[in-house]
């Protein structure tokens, strides 16, 4: 991973033990049936270009403030693996109603999955069995990861944006786009939810980071996210651009 790895966000002080986004304004838990962990670790992946990572470290420091515990660790748990498992699962699903769902993507839209499709191919049944398997480790895994860490902060996309349909122009374009928002691939693969939250503008251009958290906890990534919200303020503009 360029530029940077896992952090961890730590609410409080102390041993773990869940909280409520009052623990991140005030010093005061406010007991064990609430949203957030009190002193509980959570991980920052900043991979990418320097405005993505900006972007984490900025989100990071509000967060410090409120409370956390923020740490960088070094990886996410089976990033290469859960991409490769990913891509050759989903290819092979749409390969198979492949003629159905160009129909509804319509001429154009069907580019993007049509380029994934030249970039991987579809397996057979005996290789789709195997990849279900490593779908199940990945996400032990990471439930495993965010046990200790309840939160994962780590950007949305790892370059600034880019402009509409690159993603679909050339394969370069396509690349550059995939590549970027690996980490919300691995994330969905593993079935855990993440809330992403805007951090401000850089060169006119949003800038935003991710928060996730363990499967079925939005409650705790929603909470967290409100508190980074709460430091940025709105960022609706006064006078649209052109």
């Amino acid at each position: 991973m360029a530029q940077g790895g896992p952090r961890g966000l730590r609410g409080g002080g102390g041993e773990p033990g869940p909280g409520a986004l009052g623990d991140l304004l005030s010093p005061v838990g406010r007991g064990e049936d609430e949203h957030l962990p009190r002193g509980a670790e959570a991980a920052l992946h900043a991979p990418g270009e320097t405005p993505a990572r900006q972007a984490v470290d900025t989100a990071a420091a509000y967060l410090s403030d409120a409370g956390y515990d923020v740490q960088e660790v070094p990886d996410v748990p089976l990033h290469d693996e859960a991409l490769e498992a990913y891509g050759r699962m989903i290819m092979t699903e749409f390969g198979v109603a492949w003629p159905a769902v160009r129909r509804v993507l319509g001429e154009g839209g069907d580019r993007y999955i049509g380029m994934s499709m030249a970039r991987t191919a579809p397996v057979g049944l005996p290789e789709y069995l195997r990849l279900a398997g490593v779908r199940l480790t990945v996400r032990r895994a990471w439930a495993a990861f965010l046990a200790e860490r309840p939160l994962l902060l780590g950007p949305v996309f790892t370059v600034p944006p880019v402009e509409p349909g690159l993603e679909s122009r050339d394969e370069e374009g396509h690349r550059t786009v995939t590549e970027a928002m690996r980490l919300c691939t691995v994330t969905s693969f593993a079935g855990v939810p993440a809330v992403a939250v805007p951090v401000g503008v850089r060169d006119g251009l949003p800038q935003g980071v991710q928060i996730v958290g363990q499967a079925f906890r939005e409650d705790r990534c929603l909470a967290a996210a409100a508190v980074v919200e709460q430091r940025v303020g709105p960022l609706a503009p006064v006078d649209p651009r052109p």
